[in-house]
C-alpha cells in the first residue's frame, strides 16, 4: 500500500510507520527490505537504531555489510547504555582511521558520563598512548562534566592512577574543572 502513494509527506509518514513497526517486529526482514529496495535509503538509521535495542551486533553487520555509515551512530549510542565495552570492541574489530575514533569517542562519551571509571580503566587498558590520550580526554571531560561523581572522589581515583596518558589527561581536565572553583589571581 505506502508503495502506491505518490511521492511527498503523506507517503514518508506512512513508510515511517510502517518501516519503525516492523523493525520491532521482525528488524531483519525490514532491514532486508530496505537492501532490496532502493528509495527508501533514508529509513535505514532508524530501521538500524530500532534493531540495535534487542540486537546490535546484527544491526551494526547490517549497516557495516550495506555501507551506510550514517547509521552506525544511532546503535553505537544505543549500544553504548547497555554494553559500551562490547560497542568499542566491535568497532575496534571492524573500523579504522577517523570512523572508529568517532564511534569509539561517542561511545566514550555517553559512558564517561554513566560510569567514568568504568570509561577510564578501558582507556587506560589502550596500547597506543596517541589513543589513550585521545580516548581520555573524552572520557575524562564526560566524567568530570556530565556525571554525578563528586569532583573529590574523581580527585581520588585520578591521584591513585599510575603514571600514564589516562592520569595527566585526566588531571588536566581535573585542573580546568576546578578553575572556576579555586580562581588563579
Amino acid at each position: 500500500w505506502c508503495e502506491t502513494l505518490a511521492a511527498g509527506d503523506f507517503s514518508d509518514q506512512a513508510h515511517s510507520a510502517l518501516f519503525f513497526k516492523w523493525a520491532e517486529i521482525s528488524p531483519a526482514a525490514a532491514a532486508e527490505w530496505l537492501t532490496q529496495n532502493a528509495g527508501h535509503e533514508w529509513l535505514i538509521p532508524r530501521v538500524a537504531a530500532i534493531w540495535a535495542a534487542v540486537a546490535p551486533v546484527d544491526a551494526a553487520n547490517w549497516i557495516y555489510d550495506i555501507h551506510h555509515e550514517q547509521g552506525l551512530s544511532p546503535i553505537m549510542l544505543s549500544w553504548a547504555d547497555d554494553a559500551p565495552e562490547e560497542a568499542l570492541g566491535w568497532c575496534k574489530a571492524n573500523l579504522a582511521g577517523d570512523q572508529y575514533a568517532e564511534l569509539r569517542d561517542e561511545i566514550l562519551q555517553t559512558w564517561g558520563a554513566d560510569e567514568g571509571e568504568a570509561a577510564a580503566r578501558w582507556v587506560q587498558k589502550l596500547s597506543s598512548p596517541e589513543e589513550a590520550l585521545q580516548a581520555g580526554s573524552i572520557a575524562m571531560e564526560a566524567w568530570l562534566g556530565d556525571s554525578k561523581t563528586p569532583l573529590p572522589q574523581i580527585s581520588a581515583w585520578l591521584t591513585a592512577q599510575k603514571s600514564g596518558p589516562v592520569k595527566d589527561i585526566g588531571l588536566e581536565k581535573l585542573a580546568v574543572a576546578l578553575e572556576p572553583t579555586f580562581p588563579v589571581q
